[in-house]
């Protein structure tokens, strides 16, 4: 028998009893692999192809995933400063309607204290006004009476061109007093 050339592969040299193989499961085996092996030696870059396909599209959600994530956090802080501002704002307007409120109130005391010294200033004069009318017409008629009580007193003691005289000195001395 001649050797083979290379170890372990015995069974292919001659005088070796080489045929057919009739167990089926040594066969399916065999089968077995020789499709594994064409499938890994043709399939294996299509599927390397595949999975580095899907790799980058893994790489590329985590790198868009990571992207938003900053920007929804660069928003987040962003209406966070807002708010804070908006609250500060809120304080100030807060604080400066109290004040205005306060001098409005302050003006509007004094208005109506002003408004009641008028109205107090107008009452006075309209009461001093009418005192004063009153007593004119208390003295005009005291004056016409008393002009009448002449008259009649004169009528009846002093002749018609005394009376006249005395009358015309009257007439005078109240239109006098009447200006």
């Amino acid at each position: 028998m001649r050797e083979c050339i290379w170890a372990g592969l015995e069974w292919l040299s001659p005088g070796s009893s080489w045929g057919i193989n009739g167990d089926p499961f040594e066969t399916n085996l065999f089968n077995l692999g020789v499709v594994i092996g064409i499938l890994v030696f043709f399939g294996s870059r299509f599927i390397n192809s595949l999975l580095l396909e899907r790799k980058q599209e893994i790489e590329a959600s985590l790198e868009d995933a990571d992207k938003r994530y900053a920007e929804a956090t660069a928003c987040l802080e962003q209406a966070k400063a807002r708010l804070e501002a908006a609250k500060e704002q809120e304080k100030t307007i807060r604080i400066q309607s109290v004040i205005l409120m306060d001098r409005h109130e302050t003006v509007m005391f004094w208005a109506r204290e002003k408004g009641l010294k008028e109205i107090e200033a107008w009452k006075e004069a309209s009461l001093r006004l009418g005192l004063s009318r009153a007593k004119s017409h208390v003295q005009l008629r005291a004056c016409r009476s008393a002009l009448k009580k002449a008259q009649e007193t004169i009528r009846l003691q002093l002749h018609k061109e005394a009376q006249e005289e005395v009358i015309t000195n009257n007439a005078e001395r109240i239109s006098l007093l009447n200006n």
